[in-house]
């Protein structure tokens, strides 16, 4: 399929335009938390996004996304959120740009060939799960790994040996082609320039330079002139002796012609670091099943039956699956008929242990009206059976006939006898009628189990 873009949506808007006083001194909100467009920030560290350390829903970052970190086993895995515009998470959107004052540059935020990566996770089973506001990319199989990591990384360009094509975060040149740098190559005899968009300049037949020529010799200075004889008689004093001539000044040396200059290596592009493995937020849930089907209709039996039909995702925690704090919720939705003063009766069970039973509920004459049954557990201790304890609650509603009003049965309860986190436990939950009759029946259309903490 081709990238689904949309202009994003969230559960919360408006229908006006806000604005200030033209008196105001004061601005409507801070740049840096805006979804995308144009931030500012201090230094290089505020456009990492670390999640070393943390489990559960990722905090603690200047330009965050939304990012569940799971604990690695079947139930729990990482989750990304992404806005309904599906190329934005949290608060990075693809294309936004970061001014960062301690390098004093323009960043921008990229990930190549991105349609790529999306295609493949959505067309990969249980992976990209859709909600009315956005989608959540679950790492349950390689697909997913592949989209979230792209997301978690936040590799920048020119630091700790990143290069421009392996980095999140690219220098942003505007859109003119520009030189952002060259190399010599002696070899070849050639300079070879690289531009803005990825391209290279190549100019040929450049040659060293040549030697200077040597200088010539100076001229021998000239002899001096002898001295005259002295008179005869008695001896005449020696004539002095004529002054040498001075020597010739030597030539100039000639200037050496200057070497060419040979252009630097170019240095080796760095591997960018590996994003992490995906995650999880959203509105703070995520899924563990949903069903898909229809379940059976259970009508004229008094046998206990399960409500729930097929589906997809899981309602099994493997043997010491679960943590202290472990919290789940789930909602039926479904049909129901009813006679007069008979009895239905609801359990929540994970195999034969029961976690929940409303008892018998007296139903009024219903006739194919809508029934809703929430559901709410909670893991407070983990261990074996008469160690481990969960708290779970269930509200049972439904409309009657008469007048069309609302009625229900709702409970709580603590189970610290037979429940067993030790072993694996798989969610139902039955519905039995109190007498078999074809006015009584009941199936559910709609079942969707979340882990909310």
């Amino acid at each position: 399929m081709s990238f689904p873009y949309s202009n994003p949506q969230s559960a919360t808007r408006q229908n006006f335009q806000v604005s200030l006083d033209t008196q105001s001194n004061f601005g409507i909100s801070y740049s840096v938390s805006n979804t995308g467009g144009y931030m500012e920030v201090a230094s290089l560290s505020d456009l990492v996004w670390d999640f070393s350390g943390q489990t559960g829903y990722v905090t603690g970052s200047t330009i965050p996304i939304q990012f569940f970190k799971g604990t690695g086993a079947g139930y729990s895995p990482n989750i990304l959120s992404l806005n309904s515009d599906y190329w934005s998470s949290g608060r990075r959107r693809l294309g936004m740009l970061v001014y960062v004052y301690e390098t004093d540059k323009i960043y921008q935020y990229q990930i190549d060939k991105y349609e790529t990566l999306w295609n493949a996770a959505t067309a990969a089973t249980n992976t990209v799960i859709f909600t009315d506001f956005g989608a959540s990319v679950m790492s349950t199989t390689a697909q997913g790994v592949s989209l979230i990591s792209a997301w978690t990384g936040s590799t920048i360009e020119g630091q700790s040996g990143v290069t421009r094509d392996n980095a999140r975060w690219r220098i942003f040149r505007g859109t003119d082609t520009q030189i952002t740098g060259g190399t010599y190559v002696l070899s070849a005899s050639t300079i070879e320039l690289f531009n803005s968009t990825g391209g290279t300049i190549s100019i040929t037949g450049v040659t060293t330079g040549t030697s200077g020529t040597s200088g010539s010799s100076g001229s021998s200075g000239t002899s001096g002139s002898s001295g005259t004889s002295g008179s005869s008689g008695s001896s005449g004093t020696s004539g002095s002796s004529g002054t040498s001539g001075s020597s010739g000044s030597s030539g100039t040396s000639g200037s050496s012609g200057s070497s060419g200059t040979s252009g630097s290596s170019g240095t080796s592009g760095s591997s960018g670091t590996s994003g992490t493995s995906p995650s999880f937020p959203y509105p703070l849930v995520y899924g563990l099943f949903a069903q898909t089907a229809s379940s059976a209709t259970v009508t004229n039996t008094t046998t206990e039956t399960s409500i729930i039909g097929s589906g997809v995702g899981t309602l099994s925690v493997p043997a010491n699956g679960f943590s202290v704090g472990d919290s789940f919720t789930g909602r039926i939705v479904g049909h129901i008929s009813s006679r007069n003063n008979d009895t239905i009766q609801i359990k929540i069970k994970t195999d034969s242990i029961i976690l929940g039973d409303t008892g018998l509920v007296t139903m009024p004459q219903t006739t194919n009206k809508h029934y809703t049954i929430d559901l709410n557990f909670t893991i407070r201790a983990i261990g074996a059976a008469g160690v481990a304890s969960i708290v779970s609650g269930i509200v049972f509603t439904y409309s009657k006939d008469a007048s069309n009003a609302f009625e229900g049965s709702d409970f709580s309860i603590i189970n610290n006898t037979t429940f067993n986190t030790t072993i694996s436990n798989t969610l139902d939950v039955t519905i039995q009628w109190g007498a078999a009759a074809i006015q009584n029946s009941i199936y559910s259309e709609y079942f969707v189990l979340n882990k909310v903490y």
